[in-house]
């Protein structure tokens, strides 16, 4: 194994043997965690899987910003009780239609960030039933600031 200086830590031997290391290493993880079952197509089945496993994790976006929040929307299906304004300015009042938070970060497993440069709430659940059998704490990561909206509570 190669010893790391700062002479040799962008060096093509360096660089191969690093990708080898992590290719390897990516491979035996993907095989525990999303074994591919015996089948005449299974190398096909595993070179496709990881190409999406790695193309979700890959595209998980860091995006900031404000947002538009409407905290007294409900379905005709809800209770009746609202849900009220956090701020202190306004504890306790009714909430009137839909604002603009302050802004936030927000990270997002986006499909296709040139084509939709934004998170999709419900498509964002699906990407996390994948990316959480990868790596749960990113998983927490990811949703964190897709629910702290929801609990109207500026933290």
């Amino acid at each position: 194994m190669m010893t790391f200086t700062r002479a040799n830590v962008f060096a093509a031997a360096t660089l191969d043997e690093g990708i080898a290391a992590f290719s390897t290493s990516f491979n035996q993880r993907f095989r525990d965690i999303f074994p591919v079952p015996d089948s005449p197509k299974r190398d096909a089945l595993e070179a496709f899987s990881q190409a999406i496993t790695s193309n979700l994790l890959g595209g998980i976006g860091y995006f900031y910003g404000t947002s538009i929040v409407d905290p007294s929307f409900s379905y005709d299906w809800d209770d009746d009780s609202s849900p009220t304004d956090s701020d202190d300015d306004n504890r306790g009042h009714q909430v009137e239609g839909a604002r603009l938070t302050e802004p936030k970060a927000l990270l997002t497993a986006t499909p296709s960030r040139s084509f939709f440069p934004r998170g999709f709430y419900w498509d964002e659940g699906f990407h996390l039933l994948h990316i959480g059998e990868w790596d749960n704490d990113l998983r927490l990561v990811v949703i964190r600031p897709w629910l702290l909206p929801l609990t109207f509570i500026t933290v």
